[in-house]
């Protein structure tokens, strides 16, 4: 419950400081004993990942025409340039993924899932980090590999996330698949 605590501490730390229409917004936050949580708005056509890797009941999620991707993959680009270059402290969000982008109702692309993000302790800067990092910060396939032998957290890790996150977007295979 303690690491719960802190990513959720983390998340609205980083949400109340952020204002993008390519980023989730917080509506509200709760705190009952053995119970806590964040209310974000509803995005009705769920995460990218649903699109791109549909169950066999959501067989019609997956028409993402090239054009729609596009435009997918732009928006995020625009929330990811806002936490490097906008925000202060700059904003390194540490774990961008499909199911970390969800989609509303007019297929606006929105970032999500800031548990893990870090402030940077130098705003504006692509070389600044909030802390060295001992243990992998994000999902296997997306980690940047200087993460691996134990870089600091920076934008140039979300930057390779985020080009791994194009190519999963073009091939339709996720970054651990054969």
């Amino acid at each position: 419950m303690k690491k719960l605590t802190r990513a959720l501490k983390t998340e609205c730390k980083v949400l109340e400081r952020i204002r993008h229409r390519n980023l989730t917004k917080i509506i509200s936050a709760f705190s009952y004993p053995g119970l806590m949580g964040l209310v974000l708005p509803f995005a009705s056509n769920g995460s990218l990942d649903k699109h791109l890797y549909p169950d066999r009941d959501d067989q019609v999620l997956c028409e993402l025409g090239l054009s729609e991707r596009l435009k997918i993959a732009i928006d995020v680009a625009h929330g990811m340039e806002y936490l490097h270059h906008d925000c202060s402290p700059q904003v390194v969000h540490c774990d961008l993924k499909p199911s970390n982008v969800l989609l509303d109702s007019d297929m606006t692309a929105l970032v999500t899932d800031f548990g893990i993000s870090r402030l940077a302790t130098i705003p504006n800067s692509m070389d600044s980090a909030s802390t060295t990092t001992f243990a992998l910060k994000g999902s296997i396939g997306y980690i940047a590999p200087e993460y691996g032998v134990g870089g600091s957290v920076s934008a140039k890790g979300d930057v390779y996330s985020y080009g791994i996150l194009i190519l999963e977007m073009v091939i339709r295979k996720r970054p651990s698949d054969d």
